[in-house]
């Protein structure tokens, strides 16, 4: 996803990520901040907008990120097929793929955030996890872009990733069987590799 640029005194339109669920909203820039984080500075914007059909009066501050991923969402993304954003890269992880382009969830959905926390407390702590990450982000991009190059029907794949890899490994971490998400998911990974690299 592509970062934008906001000028203050812009308009824009917004999605419902940004506009609190109302769809289409126009916002109106109306200044820049920088706010301190862990590592350096993030832009920030004060936006101004209102509910569908009312008076622009409602202030949010944002950031930069949060902007461009809405900007993208509501303005660019849909300008495009799945098959081309995937080949475009937006799509470098297929866990993320069959979330988003089979299933039509956000970047942000439940299941994307558990698998990641999932990652980041349980596999990172294991014996040779960090090793087992740094493999899955080499071969990921490379299952991506073959499901989309070879794969008859790549939604279908995504989909059948969804059904057996995604959705099952979501059940058995928010069930507290970690050893056993990570086990469906090393096999179910394996096989992936087998078929399409």
């Amino acid at each position: 996803m592509p970062k934008h640029k906001f000028a203050v005194g812009q308009e824009v339109t917004f999605g419902p990520r940004i506009c609190d669920g109302y769809p289409g909203t126009l916002a109106k820039i109306l200044s820049q901040v920088s706010a301190k984080k862990w590592r350096g500075t993030e832009p920030e914007y004060v936006i101004v907008y209102g509910r569908q059909g009312e008076a622009g009066d409602i202030k949010k501050r944002v950031t930069e990120d949060q902007l461009s991923r809405d900007y993208w969402e509501k303005n660019i993304k849909g300008s495009y097929t799945d098959h081309q954003l995937v080949k475009m890269g937006h799509y470098g992880c297929f866990l993320t793929s069959a979330c988003v382009v089979a299933m039509g969830l956000p970047d942000n959905c439940f299941e994307l955030m558990t698998l990641r926390r999932f990652r980041d407390t349980y596999v990172a702590n294991l014996c040779g996890g960090r090793g087992e990450i740094a493999e899955y982000y080499k071969k990921a991009p490379l299952l991506v872009k073959a499901i989309s190059v070879r794969g008859n029907d790549p939604k279908e794949t995504y989909r059948q990733i969804y059904n057996t890899i995604v959705a099952p490994c979501v059940r058995l971490v928010s069930g507290g069987l970690f050893a056993e998400a990570y086990a469906l998911y090393k096999q179910k990974f394996l096989e992936l590799q087998t078929r399409f690299l």
